[in-house]
């Protein structure tokens, strides 16, 4: 039989019970094969495969309506932490059970304690996952900005400020040079033929 419905099988086990017909005891051949689906159980619950386990006590249930096959799926559901299913179940044990078996006293013992439990709280809601933004990529200094204008005035008043000083001192020695030879006599030697000017009147 599929596991899942096994599963719906043990869910409606664990519904309230009500008043249903008793069913004919099943024969040698059934009771071995309702063995064997408990062995089977038994075998994943010591596994810790506990959802496996209810379905197989479930099978057998549902071959050989024993009670205590009720409780092992009881015990099932609690290591789930489905404490609601196991209080049903037991609940239903306590109904199918005679008053004189031996499991009824424990059973009674796990109804008290679930109800003295409190329902397991809801795991915390975890806080909004905040995405931190990607760093922002280097961008390297764009470089400086050259005015051509202002770059060819510099050159211009740099070449103004040593051109001006030459000529100036070029100009000064031309008309210096000027001055010196036009003032100046020219010497005569007569021995040369030079003719000294008249002299005044």
């Amino acid at each position: 039989m599929a596991i899942a419905g096994v599963l719906a099988i043990a869910c409606a086990l664990a519904a309230p019970a009500r008043a249903q017909p008793r069913s004919p005891p099943p024969d040698a051949t059934a009771i071995r094969r309702a063995r064997a689906h408990f062995e089977s159980g038994a075998g994943f619950y010591r596994l810790g495969h506990f959802r496996e386990a209810i379905a197989e006590y479930a099978a057998a249930y549902q071959i050989d309506p024993r009670p205590e096959f009720i409780v092992d799926m009881a015990l099932a559901h609690e290591k789930l932490g489905e404490p609601g299913e196991a209080r049903a179940l037991y609940e239903r044990f306590l109904i199918e059970a005679s008053t004189t078996d031996r499991l009824r006293p424990q059973v009674e013992d796990k109804l008290k304690v679930l109800a003295a439990t409190p329902p397991p709280t809801p795991p915390p809601t975890p806080p909004p996952t905040v995405a931190t933004p990607p760093p922002a990529p280097l961008v390297a200094p764009a470089p400086p900005i050259v005015d051509a204008a202002a770059l060819h005035r510099r050159r211009v008043r740099r070449t103004l400020a040593w051109s001006i000083p030459v000529g100036v001192v070029v100009v000064g020695t031309a008309l210096g040079l000027g001055l010196y030879f036009g003032l100046r006599k020219p010497a005569c030697s007569s021995g040369l033929g030079c003719v000294e000017p008249p002299a005044g009147p």
